[in-house]
């Protein structure tokens, strides 16, 4: 059976699996970073500069700005409990 391709710019289930154990052997600081970036699907640059007042774990959520966004306009990412 061939192999599914991925959409351009997309991966495979066992592409994002192998990055995700590939982060056990980074520092924690470095580990966390790329799991969240996986998680909230957020763009690097967006995940890199997150201040503590845009997330919100209490409520469940980080709120980018308009102003951090490529698009101009308010992102927000929900987090699981």
């Amino acid at each position: 059976r061939a192999r599914k391709k991925a959409a351009p710019g997309s991966h495979t289930d066992a592409e994002w699996l192998a990055v995700w154990h590939a982060a056990d052997a980074e520092h924690p600081k470095l580990r966390a970073f790329a799991r969240l970036v996986m998680l909230s699907a957020g763009r690097v640059s967006e995940v890199a500069n997150l201040s503590f007042g845009e997330i919100s774990p209490c409520r469940g959520f980080i709120v980018l700005g308009g102003a951090r966004t490529k698009n101009g306009e308010d992102h927000v990412i929900p987090l699981s409990h």
